[in-house]
């Protein structure tokens, strides 16, 4: 510094951020500076050219920073960084860091990969192109000549692909599209919801427990909320009418009181408060119970925030940029918890919950513009209700109105979308991981795309988005053709596909029978018939596969077994298996088997567990397994265990009931991500035979009994948000791929 007579260092605390530095005085006028290690002692020493004063000064470096590397010197060496000792170095960023450049091939999280920030340093890592490599098709548009407000999706007409119901206000009524099963929609269906009525928010759940999928919609014009029952097939009745606050603009559908199924939330945006309705178990709810927010609330999100296993909610208030928590009791009563800020520049409109940064607990993603700035805001949460503080990434298009949360590449975590209403375009954002979001993608929508939603609308394994667009009149279809993303192009099995949740055994005695499945009464213990040798095993039911698991104390016992329709017809013989070589904490457990047409007798202990799948198994049945021992007469009834009688379960992603250790309840809800959650973190002791939906990487439709991991949880969330069944069928089945 030549006017001070001094030499500054500054010193570089990682990925070119310098920190305080510190100065010594030299020579007058220092017009140069150097480094080397002058004095031989490993560390580079400074000297000056002393213009004025006729010198040079030498500054030796003192830092043992230098010295021999040695983690736990409270120096961080050469050689040691935030990845290798962070106790010397400092912890390392949580995250990756996109943008700017990675000439340096840094790896900024410690995750072991070079970070990728540019595509001219990456190539074509999905990570660095625009839109994360998810690919949309353009928008197909289908006229709803109401002024679209929102769409909600389900199988209202039971057929095991998703449909769409739709509202408007010119003239009021909902709207019925039918999905042909390709993502094509029939003409819709009306139900009007009367003169001034003026229908908004709508979501699809079952309401009556009947497990179809009933109508919830907010009425603006009235301050209330109707139900609409469904008979099964899409034939929507209107149920009763439960007066709330003043202007309905949005819903939320969750079991608040952990009683009688399915409560509603509701924000009215002009009394600025969120009205709490109770479900009496019917579909009809009590009076409403009001809690205060902030003004101008626009939209609510419903989920387990801080941990205690209810329900709490999440509510945007657009005038006061803030987000308000209401915490649950545990009885649907709710108080109003910790405010978070968007911050001075944006105000907050749309809301969604989800697992953004894969720690298992839900984090908060905002649609949030003003300013000149339009942005996906997100909130981390710690696990116990505690948010940390805004993270802003661009969406790419104007006035973002609506946020959803969905695994459109399929890669296990969650992107986001958004629908932005200025510039009529969807926007997505890739995941890279750790709830770091890559540039968005946009395409071209309808004019002002009020709401946008998730869903499989064609079958094809990866969710699809939909917009509905007010002011041209129609709903945009936006079907998702990233490749290979979720198993390539085959359909995939339905959402009613045979899953058996629970298990059943064959067993002399309870104590012969290998228990720790599922030891609850979803399991039938039955005798064997004499003629059957005393057979016992115990047998699981999982996606295409009956898995056995063969009774120890049997050993050496040769037998067949055979599966067949509980009405009579014999599908075939269970075949001889072979051993797969997979993954997993069952690696040497996995054999694979196809039902033939002749009987295979053989040791079945030999094998272990046999997964046995076959492309006849279809949704909705009911199917027994049969053993005989060898030199039994094949053609003799009575020489056949009993019937072992397998049911069915409605969704994929079902795993728990109402109550801790019941079965599977035929709903897809909250409980089912808190119960393999707590299976996760071995806090709750549910049958694993329930909650383990993941397989290993080469076999992922065969799970593997005693590894709860995220696998597990990704694919319970998915099915609450809607996903189908995610397995093909054995690779033998026409049309179908390989497992």
């Amino acid at each position: 510094n030549r006017d001070s007579n001094t030499v500054s260092w500054l010193p570089n605390l990682g990925n070119a951020i310098f920190g305080a530095p510190g100065t010594m005085a030299v020579g007058l006028l220092p017009d140069h500076v150097a480094a080397a290690d002058v004095d031989g002692n490993g560390t580079p020493d400074l000297v000056t050219t002393n213009t004025d004063s006729d010198d040079i000064s030498i500054l030796t470096n003192e830092s043992a920073t230098c010295q021999p590397t040695i983690c736990g010197d409270t120096f961080c060496d050469p050689g040691e960084n935030v990845c290798t000792c962070a106790v010397d170095c400092g912890d390392p960023p949580v995250t990756e860091i996109p943008g700017g450049t990675c000439t340096d091939s840094v790896d900024n999280d410690c995750d072991g990969f070079t970070d990728c920030d540019d595509v001219a340093d990456c190539g074509s890592d999905a990570a660095c192109m625009v839109g994360g490599g998810i690919v949309l098709a353009p928008a197909g548009n289908v006229l709803v000549p109401v002024r679209p407000d929102t769409v909600a999706i389900g199988d209202l007409d039971g057929d095991l692909d998703l449909d769409l119901a739709v509202t408007g206000e010119t003239p009021d009524k909902i709207s019925i599209l039918l999905n042909n099963g390709d993502g094509n929609f029939a003409a819709p269906i009306a139900i009007p919801t009367g003169g001034g009525t003026g229908p908004g928010h709508i979501t699809a759940v079952d309401l009556d427990g009947d497990t179809d999928l009933d109508l919830a919609v907010a009425l603006k014009g009235i301050d209330s909320i109707r139900v609409y029952f469904n008979s099964g097939a899409a034939a929507f009745v209107a149920g009763g009418t439960f007066g709330v606050g003043m202007t309905p603009v949005h819903l939320a559908a969750a079991d608040f009181d952990g009683i009688n199924g399915v409560d509603l939330a509701c924000v009215n945006r002009d009394s600025g408060d969120v009205s709490i309705l109770l479900n009496n178990g019917t579909g009809s709810f009590g009076p409403a119970a009001d809690v205060a927010v902030d003004l101008d609330p626009r939209e609510v999100t419903a989920g387990n925030f801080d941990g205690d296993l209810d329900i709490d909610l999440a509510v945007t208030n657009h005038d006061t940029r803030t987000i308000s928590l209401l915490v649950n009791n545990g009885t649907g009563t709710f108080s109003l918890g910790t405010t978070l800020s968007v911050g001075p520049a944006v105000r907050p409109d749309g809301i969604t919950a989800g697992d953004l940064d894969g720690d298992t607990d839900l984090d908060l993603a905002v649609a949030t513009s003003g300013g000149g700035f339009d942005f996906a805001t997100i909130f981390l949460n710690d696990g116990l209700g505690t948010f940390g503080a805004p993270q802003n990434f661009a969406v790419g298009g104007v006035n973002p109105g609506s946020i959803v949360a969905s695994d459109l590449d399929c890669d296990g975590d969650l992107d986001l979308a958004t629908g932005n209403r200025d510039s009529n375009t969807v926007s997505w954002l890739p995941n890279l991981g750790n709830a770091v979001f890559g540039t968005p993608g946009t395409t071209a929508v309808g004019l002002l795309p009020d709401h946008v939603a998730a869903a499989d609308l064609d079958g094809n394994g990866t969710p699809d988005l939909v917009t509905a667009n007010t002011d041209s009149d129609d709903i945009s279809i936006i079907l998702n053709q990233t490749a290979g993303a979720c198993g390539g192009v085959a359909r995939p099995l339905p959402d009613d596909a045979i899953d058996i949740t629970g298990a059943v055994r064959l067993c002399a005695t309870d104590a012969d029978c290998v228990v720790g499945l599922n030891p609850v009464s979803e399991i039938n213990c039955v005798q064997a018939p004499a003629g059957g040798g005393g057979l016992a095993s115990c047998y699981v039911r999982r996606n295409k596969y009956v898995s056995i698991r063969p009774n120890p104390n049997n050993a050496g016992l040769q037998s067949a077994r055979r599966v067949k329709l509980i009405t009579g017809e014999v599908l075939g013989w269970v075949g001889p298996p072979a051993q797969v070589a997979v993954d997993g904490p069952e690696a040497a457990a996995q054999w694979l088997s196809r039902i033939q047409a002749t009987s295979h007798y053989t040791d079945w202990n030999a094998a272990g567990t046999v997964h046995v799948g076959d492309c006849a198994v279809s949704p909705g049945q009911t199917y027994v397994i049969q053993a005989v021992a060898d030199g039994a007469d094949e053609a003799d009834e009575a020489s056949y265990s009993e019937e072992l009688v397998l049911g069915t379960v409605a969704a994929y992603g079902d795993v728990i009931g109402a109550e801790i250790g019941s079965p599977p309840d035929r709903e897809r809800n909250f409980r089912d991500i808190s119960a393999v959650v707590r299976g996760f973190q071995s806090i709750q002791s549910e049958p694993k035979v329930w909650l383990d939906l993941q397989g290993s990487v080469a076999v992922p439709e065969i799970p593997e009994f005693s590894d709860i991991n995220f696998g597990d949880i990704n694919r319970v969330v998915g099915g609450f948000q809607g996903a189908v069944y995610p397995f093909a069928a054995p690779c033998d089945c026409p049309g179908q791929g390989c497992f």
